[in-house]
């Protein structure tokens, strides 16, 4: 029916108002979809149901996009008019059947956005609402060809019958354009396809077999987080990672992935200062995993005022690199019981130990980018301002240098990243050998690590170790320090001599610090770094696992300290 028709025969009501939902009876509001062809008007019925009631309907998953209303849908017998953004009316449009009435809940439209107590309570019932759905319909704005080869090869590939690599990468351009959309980043996306009982993936009017699809994206995150949900480090790395319009739902929306954290765990307040929220989800996972992992975040913005320096949090757009959280347990098998996050200015206070104090600090550039001599002369001009008796004996061959640069990473980080297992001492001294022979040889000193690693003027071996040493540095630059020892730390951080270094009790790397100036115990968060020696639980050895010293233990005391 057109809609002048609409005007004529029932005239238009004002604007849509929402009745109130009850709680405590688990109601949620459905939206029916009335049958209709692709030129008439969107008209819905909202109904209030009771999960416990088992309703059956499907739950739309879709990108929300630019959230300024460009159209209108019509809501009841009154045809109340509700304003929506375009990509919500161009799904509505899409999935609409020409005949039959289809039973939704769509989220822009059954929660009341604009009453944040609502938007807490029916956040907390997420998981129930998509793991109940029939199905969810991940409506994804792009247009595909279904008869297209590539499409019809796909049965036969998620049955084995073909490989990727049988034809050209130009080949499944097609089916690949699927997963550049930005749909697949949102954080309530990831939460409703993990919890979905079965997926209808709708390429605006097509639907596309998901099956099939998702055995072709075999790297599709879906599959990675089903094994990350119950993980130690994955909330945090989801946090950071994903993106959402509203920054609270970085943390709501996070909590319906988990897999091991229950409704009621969380305080779910839309009206909370953002840092607080913040702060809520990382006191969650340190009562869950007993861990300070994200501690090791690394932000790219740091001037964020209104933000603790030891909070990761989407201004700061930090993130965690997972490879060096693989090599690293600085703190041995202590947990970070004994950590806790003050309500009152939201500071961390934790036990640890303070090993060692910055004395050095290298050019403010990431390493991987300087050529190899350039670095390789930096390095040994801070060694030996550190060991001056050392002269003329270069250090590069030292079992501490080794490690940092070729890293004692797990057998399966190894697999991973270079298809091989560990250097061994040896190689790890013959790659080194090499590395001092490019330093002489002028088409190979004036390239950085990257360019050794992926050009054609080193043997095979020496390429897996550069790749090797630029992912150790990648992002980094030198410290040294007043104990003597050599170390990597992010190269925007602002560590200056004087910072110190500590081992945090629950925590997988050292710590840089800064002293807060007249507050005694009360620091600065700087950055994590990479110190060997201090790695894998040296400083920690005579100290239990809950963090008391034991007869044997001769290192420095632990101290209880703050962080601001």
């Amino acid at each position: 029916m057109k809609l002048r028709k609409l005007h004529r025969v029932f005239g238009l009501s004002p604007s849509f108002q929402y009745e109130p939902l009850d709680a405590s009876k688990r109601e949620i509001r459905l939206l029916k979809l009335a049958a209709g062809v692709r030129e008439d008007p969107i008209i819905v019925k909202l109904v209030t149901v009771s999960l416990d009631d088992d309703p059956v309907f499907d739950a739309l998953s879709y990108l929300w996009g630019e959230q300024e209303p460009v159209s209108s849908i019509y809501i009841g017998r009154r045809l109340r008019e509700f304003r929506v953004a375009r990509n919500l009316r161009n799904a509505l449009l899409d999935l609409r059947d020409k005949s039959e009435l289809r039973t939704l809940w769509v989220d822009a439209v059954c929660i009341n956005q604009s009453n944040n107590e609502e938007r807490g309570h029916q956040v907390r019932s997420m998981r129930q609402v998509y793991s109940s759905a029939r199905a969810v319909r991940a409506w994804i704005d792009v247009e595909v060809d279904l008869d297209a080869e590539p499409f019809q090869r796909l049965l036969q590939l998620a049955k084995g019958e073909i490989a990727l690599k049988d034809y050209d990468a130009e080949f499944w351009f097609p089916v690949a354009n699927i997963f550049r959309s930005s749909y697949w980043n949102r954080v309530w996306i990831q939460q409703e396809l993990i919890l979905a009982r079965h997926i209808t993936i709708h390429c605006r009017d097509s639907i596309v077999n998901q099956e099939e699809i998702l055995n072709f994206q075999y790297t599709f995150e879906r599959l990675k987080f089903h094994h990350w949900r119950a993980c130690p480090g994955c909330l945090t790395t989801l946090f950071l990672a994903l993106s959402c319009a509203e920054p609270r739902d970085h943390v709501y929306g996070l909590l319906g992935i988990m897999a091991d954290i229950e409704v009621g765990e969380c305080v779910v307040d839309y009206n909370l200062p953002l840092t607080e929220i913040y702060a809520q989800l990382m006191a969650l996972f340190m009562k869950k995993y007993n861990s300070l992992t994200f501690l090791c975040h690394l932000p790219q913005h740091r001037d964020t005022p209104n933000v603790q320096s030891w909070l990761p949090s989407p201004e700061k757009r930090s993130w965690l690199w997972g490879w060096d959280l693989e090599r690293s347990s600085a703190s041995g098998e202590i947990a970070a019981a004994r950590a806790h996050i003050h309500s009152s200015g939201l500071a961390l206070s934790t036990p640890g130990l303070l090993i060692d104090r910055v004395l050095l600090v290298g050019q403010r550039e990431p390493v991987t980018r300087a050529p190899v001599s350039t670095w390789m002369d930096e390095f040994e001009q801070m060694y030996f301002h550190l060991w001056p008796l050392e002269q003329g004996h270069p250090p590069w061959l030292k079992d501490e240098i080794l490690q940092l640069f070729l890293s004692s990473w797990k057998d399966d980080a190894h697999q991973q990243l270079l298809g091989r297992g560990k250097f061994d001492e040896d190689e790890r001294q013959s790659v080194m050998n090499s590395f001092l022979e490019w330093r002489k040889v002028p088409g190979i000193s004036s390239l950085n690590l990257y360019e050794i690693a992926q050009g054609e003027s080193v043997n095979s071996e020496a390429q897996s170790a550069a790749l090797m040493i630029a992912n150790t540095l990648w992002g980094m630059m030198f410290i040294g320090t007043q104990a003597k020892r050599m170390g990597v730390i992010v190269h925007n951080s602002a560590v200056q001599p004087g910072d110190e270094v500590w081992i945090l009790f629950g925590c997988p790397m050292p710590i840089v610090l800064r002293p807060r100036p007249d507050d005694h115990h009360s620091y600065t968060w700087i950055g994590h770094a990479t110190i060997p020696g201090l790695m894998h639980g040296e400083a920690c050895e005579g100290i239990s696992d809950t963090g008391e010293p034991g007869p044997d233990y001769r290192g420095p005391p632990i101290q209880e300290i703050t962080l601001w």
